[in-house]
């Protein structure tokens, strides 16, 4: 079943992409995600990026309504997809980017609520794969100290303050201040790609959690970015992602340096988007009318 919403998000990725002007966009998108198939088949991921691009497709491409219907099940699904709210605000679909927020608050109430979902979740500690984790992990190595792994919650976390989260929240509110002007720009297809880009790179930066199939979510964005380096870091962030799931060894050092270096990729292709966002006169990539100019809202 995740192979096929895999293949069928190739199809809509490469719709998208026609419409703005990108040729090969499904080639992009596969070459983008290939590293990634054999860490995300048994995961709900896939199924969530569908929804995701669908929404998108429908509402910035075909200006459908079934846009929200599609990102509500996105964001039911797997809560990520909830930053296609600020770009559908920023269209001037306001009544739909409330809609979304407000199923996700509800979604996320719920499931807090849920009986024993707190189970096993009362814990202090960072996850090892996060940008902030995978350095704790890797001083203290080198140092000679405790490294201070331990799983939880169907995860491996490093032993750390709370205060250790503020580093991912640093790095995500750089990025979004960085980017800033890109809510300046004429709403059309790669626009809004590209700041759906953003605002998800913006949340693996800031999320406390980032399993290797989290970095799925970047994938269809990235096709939006045909200039730069980031397709081509990303690829190589794929792969080493790959490798290191395919030969997990927390406690070692050089597994250790491998992680470090795949959250290096991760950074250096955030930096590449921002660059590239920020750029001061874009191409026009889409002949087709302003989103604003002809959409309505739902």
């Amino acid at each position: 079943l995740m192979m096929i919403c895999l293949m069928l998000t190739g199809i809509a990725v490469g719709r998208a992409a026609k419409s703005a002007g990108i040729v090969a966009g499904d080639v992009r998108w596969t070459a983008l995600v290939a590293p990634l198939v054999p860490l995300v088949t048994f995961r709900i991921d896939p199924l969530a990026t569908l929804l995701a691009v669908v929404a998108f497709v429908l509402s910035f491409v075909a200006w459908r309504p079934g846009g929200l219907w599609a990102g509500l099940a996105a964001v039911a699904a797997k809560g990520w997809p909830v930053v296609l709210a600020p770009v559908e605000w920023w269209a001037g679909r306001r009544k739909r980017a409330a809609l979304l927020v407000a199923f996700t608050v509800v979604l996320a109430g719920g499931l807090l609520l849920t009986p024993g979902f707190q189970e096993g979740r009362d814990f202090s500690g960072i996850q090892l794969e996060t940008i902030a984790g995978s350095a704790l992990i890797w001083l203290r190595s080198i140092t000679g100290g405790d490294s201070g792994l331990f799983t939880a919650a169907g995860a491996a976390y490093v032993e750390a303050p709370a205060a250790a989260l503020l580093f991912g929240v640093a790095l995500a509110g750089m990025a979004l201040w960085f980017t800033r002007s890109m809510w300046r720009r004429e709403v059309n297809v790669a626009h809004a790609a590209q700041a759906i880009g953003v605002m998800t790179m913006a949340l693996l930066l800031f999320s406390p959690l980032l399993s290797a199939q989290f970095i799925l979510w970047l994938t269809p964005w990235l096709v939006f970015f045909p200039t730069g380096r980031s397709q081509p870091l990303f690829i190589v962030l794929g792969g080493v992602t790959l490798v290191l799931l395919l030969h997990w060894a927390p406690h070692n050092v050089v597994w250790q340096t491998g992680l470090l270096v795949r959250n290096g990729l991760l950074l250096a292709t955030a930096v590449e988007m921002i660059r590239v966002v920020r750029l001061p006169s874009l191409p026009e990539p889409s002949p087709a009318p302003s989103i604003l100019e002809t959409a309505q809202d739902s």
